[in-house]
């Protein structure tokens, strides 16, 4: 097989073959596991291996050569078309459980196939109709036809928007709903939206520097496009396959959330009743100073926050108090959301072992768990939070004192 490894195709080549390999790993723990999310991700990476062919196949000397030309100009390598619809369902994958494939989650993938279609008919037609190059009669490959890269970005970045409003819509809602709210607010995915941004912002940057400088709008040129965008493939390889524990983790948490025996048949945020906040009643005049004061027993004799899973559903039966109601009273009451209410609670008991010289025989983790908190980073930022000192400082500071 023709490949002329030089410096411009072999640099290409390595984040392809990586990419390759990356998409063949999630697909296979896809069969495995059954996580849809994998599938997504895979064939996100596979499309960005396939995004860079033209350049590294290009450079390799496959436009030069037939047969190799005619693969470049009629396989649809760069189907940007694709790559906003599987970003956004990869996202949202994220934040619903049992979610249902329905026609109108395949409509978003039309402009996609009608893509594909559209380089097939060309093949065709030059191939078995016309004999000889008709549509390509100027060597050009349809790939970067300006009406369908500005599109096809076009696209990408309304996916983007999308994505990006569910992930902000699910961290505004999770710390209403949960006193654990740090781990499950999938920082992979703010990172991976930000990489997709990122493409995006390239794109953009080299639209600008070739039309300022049109002597920069060349192969050579536009190869330093490519090398960008295979960096942002391979941290999206690497970190994505890295965080999977992390998701499944979210999964098992998202079923305990909602405190139903049988998860199969609900989602995690698809809509309010099923989280647990309901409207079920409306609320009495007066109700929230009446629920702050139950609010402020149940917390002070019962301890709840010492449950590191607690949960607005969990607490809410503990104290009889419909979810929509205490959801209320909390952020009305308190001034403040359900999750940096349990950590509130949970710092001051640190503070009090602290003052009491438990850490002389206990790592201050250690009664960082004991309090209800079930990671070191969110203890050190609900400890920060709250107190305005980290940790150490607080213990430096009432030392002194003493």
């Amino acid at each position: 097989m023709l490949f002329d490894f030089n410096l411009n195709s072999t640099l290409l080549l390595i984040p392809f073959l990586q990419g390759l390999i990356y998409g063949i790993l999630f697909f296979l723990r896809w069969f495995r596991f059954g996580d849809i999310k994998d599938l997504f991700l895979g064939t996100f990476i596979f499309l960005g291996s396939f995004f860079l062919c033209p350049w590294m196949l290009g450079f390799a000397g496959w436009y030069d050569t037939h047969p190799y030309k005619d693969i470049l100009l009629y396989v649809p390598f760069q189907n940007l078309f694709l790559f906003g619809p599987i970003v956004f369902f990869y996202t949202k994958n994220l934040f619903y459980t049992g979610m249902k494939s329905r026609l109108k989650y395949y409509l978003h993938y039309v402009p996609g196939i009608c893509y594909i279609i559209y380089s097939l008919y060309l093949f065709l037609y030059d191939k078995f109709i016309y004999g000889d190059y008709y549509y390509y009669a100027d060597g050009t490959d349809k790939d970067f036809d300006e009406w369908y890269q500005y599109t096809g970005f076009l696209s990408m970045g309304i996916y983007l928007i999308k994505a990006t409003r569910l992930y902000l819509g699910y961290s505004k809602l999770i710390v209403q709903l949960v006193s654990f709210a740090d781990a499950i607010l999938h920082k992979w995915i703010r990172y991976f939206l930000f990489a997709f941004l990122s493409m995006i912002i390239i794109k953009l940057v080299f639209l600008v520097i070739t039309s300022l400088h049109p002597e920069l709008d060349s192969y050579i040129g536009n190869w330093w496009f490519y090398i960008f965008i295979s960096f942002i493939l391979f941290y999206i390889s690497i970190v994505g396959f890295s965080n999977h524990e992390n998701v499944s983790l979210v999964y098992k948490r998202a079923y305990y959330i909602k405190g139903l025996e049988n998860p199969k048949n609900v989602t995690f945020i698809q809509n309010n009743r099923n989280i647990g906040i309901s409207n079920e009643t409306k609320p009495k005049k007066g109700y929230i100073k009446e629920h702050k004061e139950k609010i402020i027993k149940v917390m002070e004799e019962e301890s709840p926050y010492l449950d590191p899973g607690l949960t607005l559903y969990k607490f809410s039966k503990m104290i009889d108090i419909n979810t929509s109601d205490l959801s209320r009273a909390i952020n009305q009451g308190f001034d403040m959301n359900f999750n940096d209410f349990i950590n509130k609670y949970r710092v001051i008991a640190v503070k009090t072992r602290f003052l009491e010289g438990r850490t002389d025989n206990m790592t201050l983790l250690g009664i960082a768990y004991d309090c209800g908190f079930n990671s070191k980073t969110t203890f050190n930022r609900a400890f920060k939070k709250n107190t305005d000192m980290t940790p150490r400082q607080f213990l430096k500071e009432n030392t002194k004192k003493g």
